[in-house]
């Protein structure tokens, strides 16, 4: 673990004890460990503060009081089902895996959290949440963004619960309607090489082969380490995966972006328009006019249930300004989900974690809520059941750039109707097999 990781993990941990003191702490309070990403690819003080506010603002909501403007301070006053809840910070890295097995022990081991938050970000990383979850039975793990699908398909944690879809599910209604809208046969699939993409791909693939369509992959290095590949020839489109807006434009300008042609020849994974510069969407997005991408969020800027989350995120946390869209907030909403479920949940049973916290997971996995992603529950392997979205890139008579939703694809499993199950192999860039089968209910 880098020691200055160690260091922001001590300080944010003892800030945030020492403000339940302040306040009459109990040993009876519930302490929540949220882990956050505080170096690394995220590794700005702004980007771990999204994190930090949006599990604070459940809290916000239910009474407690800020205790400082920075969200790395904590609360205090958080009470629910009449029990204290106190936070505890602690650093995950995504490029070192070891400081998170390092630091979900430190917070239940040392400060002694009986629910565990996060960490941000990675396929790897939700898989070794799973395993650290199996080592302490009597905590409940809610990891944050996390695409791996089998952590929760095989071989489940029962103390693990995940409110967010897995990489697979985020693509669902892509491959549907390559082939029902624009009439696609064969499609090339290009997933950048992450481990990120590969799932996403897996959507795409499960859904437009189940219809009868057939699949080229086309092998890709990671972004930036050799040239733009190319739409290949004898193939209808292109279904690209790329894990940024900046891979997205350099794809399209590369290959006929302006020309209205793109848009029957391309569609775009849920990554696309991750990590997005609202200038630089605003002056080259036009490059993919008409194209139709999916997302795990609503992508529309004026969506009711993301303006009354950034209205109520814009009065806690005035310093912080939020992405025009949900979409474009991933982390921060994981983290946002997550302590909501925790506090029905608590609610749910009036803060009994007693004999190992059996009422409390009964209760977790049974929670229902009304995201600004939109509707989830849980299905029997604690996976989230969530609605999954079709974005269009417009340009208006102005010239302004923006995403409409095309379809909200609802209740998407991460099964997807019984492509995959526990004996699927693994997700990786030859996986997995294009098999015709009957195709789930949303794409038929």
């Amino acid at each position: 673990m880098r020691p200055e990781l160690g260091a922001l993990a001590g300080v944010a941990g003892t800030a945030l004890v020492l403000a339940g003191a302040g306040c009459g702490y109990r040993q009876s309070a519930i302490r929540v460990g949220v882990l956050a990403d505080c170096a690394g690819f995220f590794g700005d003080a702004a980007a771990r503060d999204y994190s930090l506010a949006a599990a604070e603002l459940p809290l916000l909501e239910r009474g407690a009081r800020l205790a400082s403007k920075k969200p790395s301070d904590g609360v205090v006053g958080a009470e629910i089902g009449g029990r204290r809840v106190e936070l505890v910070f602690a650093c995950s890295e995504w490029s070192v895996l070891r400081n998170l097995v390092e630091q979900t022990r430190w917070l239940v081991e040392k400060q002694r959290a009986s629910i565990v938050i996060g960490p941000t970000w990675g396929a790897t990383e939700g898989l070794i949440l799973r395993t650290v979850a199996r080592r302490y039975p009597g905590v409940a793990f809610l990891p944050g963004v996390s695409p791996a699908q089998e952590t929760t398909l095989r071989d489940p944690a029962p103390n693990l619960f995940r409110f967010g879809p897995d990489g697979v599910q985020t693509s669902a209604g892509l491959g549907s309607y390559a082939y029902h809208r624009l009439g696609w046969r064969r499609a090339a699939v290009l997933a950048f090489d992450y481990s990120s993409a590969w799932p996403q791909a897996a959507g795409f693939i499960a859904e437009f082969c189940a219809l009868g369509g057939r699949v080229e992959r086309v092998e890709t290095p990671s972004f930036g380490t050799g040239p733009t590949p190319a739409i290949p020839a004898g193939v209808d489109g292109v279904a690209l995966m790329s894990q940024s807006m900046q891979e997205t434009l350099t794809f399209a300008a590369a290959n006929g972006g302006h020309g209205p042609e793109l848009a029957k020849r391309l569609v775009l994974g849920p990554g696309a328009f991750d990590f997005a510069d609202p200038k630089a969407f605003a002056s080259d997005g036009r490059l993919l006019r008409g194209v139709v991408a999916a997302s795990a969020a609503p992508r529309e800027v004026g969506a009711p249930a993301w303006q009354r989350f950034r209205s109520a995120y814009g009065r806690a946390f005035p310093g912080l300004v939020l992405p025009g869209s949900a979409a474009g907030f991933p982390f921060g909403l994981a983290y946002y989900d997550a302590m909501e479920a925790v506090a029905k949940a608590l609610e749910a049973v009036r803060g009994n974690l007693s004999g190992g916290e059996p009422r409390f997971r009964t209760a977790l996995a049974k929670v229902r809520l009304d995201s600004p992603q939109g509707p989830i529950r849980l299905d029997p392997n604690r996976q989230a059941i969530v609605d999954a979205y079709l974005s269009r890139v417009d340009v208006d008579s102005r010239g302004q750039v923006a995403l409409h939703t095309l379809r909200v694809v609802r209740n998407v499993e991460q099964t997807f109707g019984g492509y995959f199950g526990p004996s699927t192999p693994t997700l990786t860039k030859s996986t997995p097999a294009c098999k015709r089968r009957t195709p789930p209910s949303w794409a038929r």
